[in-house]
């Protein structure tokens, strides 16, 4: 198994959106790889913790990272990182960018301000665009752009091999750790824009190895964080998360058409597979020929704060061509475990808004909800917003919204797939208060100005309750994900006293101070050593206004 280590990460939040700062910024390169490489091997360098590997910028047919894993301080990986400009592949190579036996990396395409995505695959005639396999763990990929493939975007997992006659990469001699995916954009992919973890957690694999057939179970994973990626016009599945076990949150990603290839039992803009216990929200997924989301995990999850719009509708219809906003059954579940479904936006699905089949939950609930115009309502009538397969399957439903007519909700312009809450809208202050459900999907205040909305939104319009951070305002969250410290700042439009509250996903308070000093710049440096891995979210207050956001804790 590999060593255990971690990395530090800067993020800067300014209006809302994620603008990458990190090592990589500082124009420090302790080492540069010329153009012309295409294999690094740790072997081969002294790398050392903390090390940023600048990769010098120009076309490559591909590039393999391997046998990197540093000893040292688990806070310091090393960093690869575009420099002079944007590294680029377009090859007809079976990889663009392999990570092969590594740990306690970063792969940053962030290291030129001129490009948002400064590692660009444009193209893989034979292949996948960007692989993390052959044992490597903790890995972080960002400011990647990947299109063109002719299978996955990108793979992170370990299929069992036979190597100098020993199984590797079984459930009983691997994890694979702390895969972190985000900010980067996928595109026009063969199969699925992501495929992470191992899809048979069930079925296991038959390797042979010292003349021998054995049959062996793959390896979890542990830790699996995707979130604001734009994934789109995919052949299979969007985004794809099997076999992960604990600490998953896949969030704020953008994906749009997805499930282009029309093949059977791969179509999903996102498929949460056998055994995963991963809570997924604030995520779009619009016009995809695929369910919106396929949960097939172990349950004791939250589904919430997704908008998704048109599953299934672009589908020709060709096999079984039920479509579904929300679609879960049961392969692997956990005795006594629940499934929630909060404040989900879902409009104009091909057959149900919730298809909900697993007959194995202890509990499951349906809150706030907001289902408009789903395919199967001329037949089933209500039953079409959220279909139970069996009356014995328990499903607690309070405060949902259910309509024919998109237009009659008080969106504010649904024809361009803007479901934001109007001030009259019968949605605002309808919902039930739900207890760690305090944003939206655009990272807002909830609930805002009198109670809970229904639906993905919760209305924020100018003159109503307390106002959101302006354009001048300016909050740093770093390091992100912490580990052992975390540092919040804030710059005031003047000065003010300030307030802090950091909650956890449960809504409970876990750190609140206020500095009553009138400054413009007020930090806070807070110790988060015996906090609990996840995600977490900060409330800042001042000047009548609010800053929001979330950072993660490993």
């Amino acid at each position: 198994m590999g060593k255990s280590h971690t990395r530090t990460i800067t993020f800067v939040i300014v209006l809302g959106m994620m603008l990458l700062t990190g090592l990589e910024s500082l124009g420090q390169c302790d080492i540069t790889i010329p153009s012309e490489t295409n294999l690094v091997d740790g072997n081969d360098y002294d790398f050392q913790p903390g090390d940023v590997i600048c990769l010098e910028g120009g076309e490559k047919p591909y590039l393999l990272l391997r046998n990197i894993d540093p000893e040292g301080n688990f806070n310091q990986p090393v960093t690869f990182r575009n420099h002079n400009g944007e590294v680029t592949f377009d090859t007809d190579h079976y990889y663009g960018i392999s990570i092969s036996n590594c740990n306690n990396i970063v792969l940053s395409g962030n290291g030129d301000d001129d490009y948002t995505y400064g590692i660009k695959i444009l193209r893989v005639a034979n292949g996948t665009g960007l692989s993390i396999g052959d044992l490597s763990s903790k890995v972080e990929v960002r400011g990647i752009e990947i299109s063109n493939t002719n299978y996955a975007g990108l793979i992170s997992k370990t299929d069992p091999f036979c190597e100098n006659g020993q199984i590797k990469g079984t459930r009983e001699d691997f994890i694979q750790e702390d895969i972190i995916i985000h900010d980067n954009y996928i595109h026009h992919t063969g199969t699925e824009g992501m495929y992470i973890g191992s899809s048979k957690y069930l079925q296991g694999f038959d390797v042979e190895c010292n003349g021998d057939t054995q049959h062996v179970l793959p390896h979890v994973n542990s830790g699996v964080q995707v979130y604001d990626n734009r994934v789109e016009y995919t052949g299979w599945d969007g985004i794809q998360v099997s076999s992960a076990v604990d600490n998953c949150d896949i969030y704020g990603n953008d994906i749009d058409h997805d499930s282009e290839e029309a093949a059977y039992n791969q179509m999903s803009g996102m498929l949460i597979g056998t055994a995963s216990v991963c809570d997924c929200y604030n995520n779009k997924i619009i016009d995809g020929k695929g369910d919106g989301m396929d949960i097939l995990g172990a349950g004791n999850q939250k589904i919430y704060n997704n908008l998704i719009v048109n599953a299934g509708q672009r589908y020709d219809g060709s096999g079984n061509d039920n479509k579904h906003g929300i679609y879960s059954a049961h392969l692997y579940t956990f005795d006594g475990a629940y499934m929630y479904y909060y404040n989900n936006t879902i409009i104009n699905p091909r057959t149900y808004g919730i298809s909900h089949r697993n007959d194995q939950l202890e509990s499951s609930r349906a809150y706030n909800n907001v289902v408009i115009d789903p395919g199967a309502y001329e037949d089933e009538g209500d039953e079409a917003y959220i279909h139970l397969s069996s009356e014995s399957i328990p499903m607690d439903m309070k405060n949902n919204y259910f309509g024919q007519n998109v237009n009659t909700a008080g969106f504010d312009q649904p024809e361009n797939n803007n479901f934001d809450l109007q001030v009259n809208s019968s949605l605002v202050n309808a919902g039930r208060s739900i207890g760690g459900i305090n944003f939206d999907i655009e990272n807002r205040t909830r609930p805002h100005a009198g109670g809970m909305d229904i639906g993905a939104y919760e209305c924020h319009k100018p003159g109503v309750g307390i106002e959101e951070y302006d354009n001048n305002s300016q909050v740093k969250v770093f390091p992100n994900p912490a580990r052992t410290k975390l540092a919040i700042e804030v710059y005031l439009p003047r000065p003010s006293d300030c307030s802090l509250t950091i909650f956890n996903v449960m809504g409970q308070t876990v750190f609140s101070s206020t500095m009553r000093q009138k400054k413009t710049k007020h930090k806070w440096m807070i110790p988060v050593p015996q906090w609990v891995s996840g995600s977490y979210f900060y409330q800042l207050e001042s000047l009548n206004k609010q800053w929001r956001g979330k950072f993660f804790k490993h």
